[in-house]
């Protein structure tokens, strides 16, 4: 069930994403919202996420309904499969913790495997195709954004039946471990208490060494187009950066498009991103400011913690 399409209404042509890669809390779902707020662009947030966390759990859309009562979700899952009663959500699960690991990229990459976890990394893909090319469809977008940000996700997509492109978002490491050490509630869990994944400064350190070592051989290997955008430079100048990563996915925008970014301010609209940061649940204008509390707030010892894990790698972003 829910195999391709073909159970759904219509095959549309093939879906042009931007996916976002990088670690987490690099300031990605703002980069996504100031890219969805433009004519044409539908931002859907992490999408890895969606088969458990809405599809399953029906945690709520970014437009505060749950997952299967907003009309643009419903209207995606009858286009891809028929509903989404008719996927069988246990199974793409499943598959997706069994394909989407970071060490499953050689894997992802070759064909040198098992025929069993084969068969489920491209199964696991059609279904991912089906969903972007049903959304592509239904929102009449020209442009997907996907901040899935796993590297092992971007390999997958690679073998999925979509026009590509990566934007590599990086934030100076102590930032990212200062952010992941907070705790911030989930709102889009409504029956209970729920806070977003927390690290020491230690395991964040190295999840972002691997995260970039990773990409750096995704970008290598792979011919697909990768841009890099560093997260103190977007927040720098918001809509020159949304500009030059769109003209870098093939997108023509105008100044009118872009007009909901400032040099200092993004105006957030209402959207349907299925994962993320909380910030994805925010609407009106919002100042964009950059998070420097972790040079105030972080220890030396754990500042040097993380400067000696994330050393090399760091300074090829400028990072010292």
């Amino acid at each position: 069930m829910g195999d391709s399409m073909q159970d759904g209404a219509t095959r549309t042509a093939r879906p042009r994403v931007l996916l976002i890669v990088g670690s987490g809390r690099s300031g990605s779902t703002l980069f996504e919202r100031a890219l969805g707020g433009v004519r044409g662009v539908a931002a859907l947030g992490e999408l890895v996420h969606m088969w458990d966390r809405a599809v399953r759990d029906d945690e709520l859309c970014a437009c505060g309904q749950p997952f299967d009562s907003c009309p643009f979700w419903t209207a995606v899952g009858r286009r891809a499969f028929g509903g989404w009663d008719q996927v069988d959500t246990a199974r793409v699960v499943e598959e997706r913790y069994s394909v989407v690991r970071t060490r499953r990229v050689p894997q992802l990459l070759t064909s040198s495997t098992s025929s069993r976890w084969r068969g489920q990394r491209d199964h696991f893909a059609h279904e991912l195709s089906a969903v972007l090319g049903a959304a592509q469809a239904e929102s009449g977008a020209r442009l997907l954004v996907d901040s899935s940000k796993m590297p092992a996700y971007a390999a997958l997509l690679m073998r999925a039946d979509v026009d590509l492109t990566c934007v590599q978002v990086v934030r100076d490491p102590r930032g990212v471990a200062n952010s992941l050490g907070k705790t911030v509630l989930r709102p889009e869990v409504t029956d209970a208490e729920d806070l977003m994944h927390r690290t020491g400064v230690a395991e964040s350190a190295l999840w972002w060494s691997a995260f970039d070592l990773v990409t750096t051989v995704l970008r290598t290997v792979r011919k697909v187009p990768f841009t890099t955008v560093r997260y103190e430079d977007f927040v720098a100048d918001p809509r020159g950066t949304v500009e030059r990563v769109l003209a870098f996915s093939g997108f023509s925008a105008t100044s009118d498009d872009l007009a909901h970014v400032s040099a200092d301010r993004i105006l957030l609209g209402a959207n349907h991103q299925v994962a993320g940061n909380p910030v994805r649940f925010r609407t009106g204008e919002v100042q964009v400011r950059p998070d420097e509390a972790w040079k105030d707030t972080m220890s030396a010892r754990d500042r040097r913690v993380v400067g000696i894990l994330t050393a090399g790698l760091r300074h090829r972003y400028g990072y010292h």
